[in-house]
């Protein structure tokens, strides 16, 4: 041991590392011979992570020797980590001196000098003297000026640090100041870690209903990004930062799920994407019963630590969740994670789990919400007729909204019920409630827009359908029909600017292809027109529009042989599909062919194929025929159909 003035000393080792030389003895940090001001904490961060340089350790580890007698949220560890990157001037990665080990710890990557200072070399010899002295008078200690030098560095090292502290305080209250205005928020895909792939569906239904109950929270503060955007990001090894960038967020929720028996644990923490600082964490323990209370105090930290203002309608709806019996829960989980795969098999899988919750529980409406949204999504992706599916979707809605009328989803599926069936004031009503309910709720503006647009208020369509992707903006059919709309109302340039970012978002969705097709003949670009056509037709040979597309662009074109040849075959399919003859009248319009184009249309009209007749109104492909009266006539007498309905 040294002693200095009578005062036991710890050895003066030091250590050096790139430019840098840390003192613990005296708490110091020098960059090329300059002092570096650090608060205590996040200097006491540095010394343990230096003094175990190629070692990870653990978050609670550090937690504990860095507060012992303080409980800290890991949020509070996480931007200490930040400051000291911030300090090192440490890579965008983070990894060139401080190594994040995912759910683990932390660990000092870069290589350690361990250094001995030259005056306290001697030290065991001094200590000897010390130790051998005779004691028969006091000792007077004489402070040479080297060790007075020492002195008043410590002091003045000191007043800066705490000087520099208070900056720094400053700037990250500033810093850490919500943004002003509207705020927007992801909810990246919490992580499973039960150890059991097959409860994925879970963890994937928890992010969901967080997104749901967060969208809802205060939608003229905080905007959430819809599901379908938020799970592209499941598994991604993206930064923060990055992922913020192409969301166009301010927050992200970051978050994860266990369960053992009848115990739940989620634990969440809210990031700063500007500096990707750790805001708030926190883990949340309950009975599996009370999922619902776990997801409501997520959501109000939330609020708290994004200085949301909450009505008291806001505040008691966040603090008015109910036990739910778990095994009715899942099965509404099961039925959202099938219904999110959007084909016919999910399909009928959502629609058996949602009835067995039911069945268990007949009083609870998110089960018929969920069957609502499942009946009424199943005719655009399988062969089964809306007529069979409508009804028994509006049913449902209703039912969930005698159950619970603050439910946006239920409201959503009658406005696309009321639609279908040319119900034009029941369709503006419930988007209208729907939207009111949740804001953030992309299905409700998405499918508004298409209200809009029936309604002849097209700019008004355009505008919506941009809230929903902006709302969602990696959903691929969001952004193929904001294309769609735009090549209905004669935009092709721009139809083509929408569908090219859909194309890249998934290179294989054959609607954005299909759609790109029609914008690109019309503004006459055919060899561009037929390369998009047969990509669609390569990618969905089984849907009778692709083939349909790629029959018209070659008309067109002037290709007739090869239109000739898909006309053929779509005949040859007209017993399998009742809408089969809206197709072929596609390709005889493209040939020019108006009497059997209207011959065929006059079968769609009998047959009361409602989806593909109320198309006739705007679709460009048809401007052809609507100088003949016979067309006109159809269109009234569609018309007529719709008033009836």
């Amino acid at each position: 041991m040294i002693l200095v003035g009578g005062i036991p000393m710890l050895a003066n080792h030091s250590y050096e590392f790139g430019e840098f030389r840390l003192e613990p003895r005296d708490r110091l940090l020098f960059r090329n011979g300059e002092l570096v001001a650090l608060t205590p904490k996040v200097f006491h961060t540095l010394r343990l992570l230096v003094e175990h340089h190629g070692h990870t350790l653990e978050k609670d580890r550090l937690l504990k020797e860095i507060w012992p007698d303080t409980f800290v949220a890991e949020g509070t560890l996480t931007r200490n980590i930040y400051v000291l990157r911030k300090t090192l001037g440490d890579s965008s990665e983070g990894n060139e001196y401080i190594a994040t080990v995912p759910k683990y710890g932390y660990r000092f990557v870069a290589p350690v000098m361990e250094r001995t200072d030259s005056a306290a070399a001697p030290a065991s010899a001094l200590d000897k003297a010390v130790e051998h002295r005779p004691l028969a008078r006091p000792i007077t200690p004489v402070r040479s000026a080297r060790s007075l030098g020492r002195w008043i560095l410590a002091l003045a090292s000191l007043l800066v640090l705490f000087a520099t502290a208070y900056v720094s305080w400053r700037s990250y209250a500033a810093r850490s100041a919500p943004p002003i205005g509207k705020v927007m928020l992801a909810v990246l895909p919490f992580s499973n870690l039960t150890g059991d792939r097959a409860q994925e569906f879970i963890s994937d239904g928890l992010t969901e209903e967080m997104i749901t109950q967060l969208g809802g929270l205060n939608p003229q503060q905080l905007g959430v990004i819809a599901r379908t955007s938020a799970m592209t990001y499941k598994g991604t090894n993206k930064p923060v930062k990055q992922i913020g960038r192409e969301l166009g967020v301010n927050y992200v929720l970051e978050g994860s799920l266990r369960l053992w028996g009848d115990r739940v644990r989620i634990s969440a923490q809210l990031i700063d994407v500007r500096d990707q600082t750790h805001l708030w964490a926190e883990n949340y323990d309950s009975d599996r019963r009370d999922i619902l209370k776990l997801q409501s105090d997520v959501t109000r930290n939330i609020a708290k630590q994004i200085s949301l203002t909450l009505t008291a309608e806001q505040r008691a709806t966040v603090t008015s969740a109910r036990s739910v019996d778990p095994q009715v829960y899942e099965l509404c989980l099961l039925g959202r994670y099938q219904w999110n795969k959007r084909n016919q098999a999910g399909l009928n899988k959502a629609i058996d789990y949602f009835q067995q919750a039911i069945s268990r529980n007949p009083a609870y409406a998110p089960a018929y919400a969920g069957l609502a949204d499942a009946y009424a999504v199943l005719p655009y992706y399988s062969t089964v007729p809306a007529t069979e599916t409508f009804p028994k979707a509006r049913t449902a809605a209703q039912r969930a909204l005698q159950l619970d009328e603050k439910l946006p989803e239920a409201h959503t599926t009658l406005g696309l019920v009321s639609l279908f069936y040319s119900d034009l004031p029941g369709a503006d009503r419930e988007f209208k409630r729907a939207l009111q309910l949740n804001p953030n709720y992309a299905t409700a503006h998405h499918w508004n827009a298409f209200y809009l647009w029936r309604t002849n208020r097209h700019d008004e369509a355009l505008a919506e359908i941009e809230s929903a992707r902006q709302l969602d903006p990696l959903s691929l059919i969001i952004n193929s029909d904001e294309g769609k709309l735009l090549y209905d109302s004669r935009h092709p340039e721009r139809a083509i600017t929408q569908l090219r970012k859909a194309i890249e978002l998934d290179p294989n969705f054959g609607e954005a292809h299909r759609v790109m097709a029609l914008a690109y003949m019309q503004i006459g670009a055919s060899s561009q027109a037929i390369s998009e056509a047969r990509r669609a037709m390569d990618l969905f040979p089984d849907d009778p529009a692709a083939p349909a597309t790629l029959g018209y662009v070659y008309a067109v074109a002037g290709v007739t042989q090869q239109a000739q040849k898909i006309l053929v075959a779509l005949k040859q399919h007209a017993d399998q599909d009742s809408n089969s003859p809206y197709f072929l009248a596609v390709v005889y319009t493209g040939l020019g062919n108006r009497d059997k184009a209207l011959e065929c249309l006059e079968r769609v009209y009998q047959g009361h194929s409602r989806m593909m007749l109320y198309d006739l109104t705007f679709q460009p492909v048809f401007d052809p025929l609507r100088t003949d009266q016979r067309f006109q006539d159809l269109l009234q007498r569609v018309k007529d159909m719709r008033a009836a309905d």
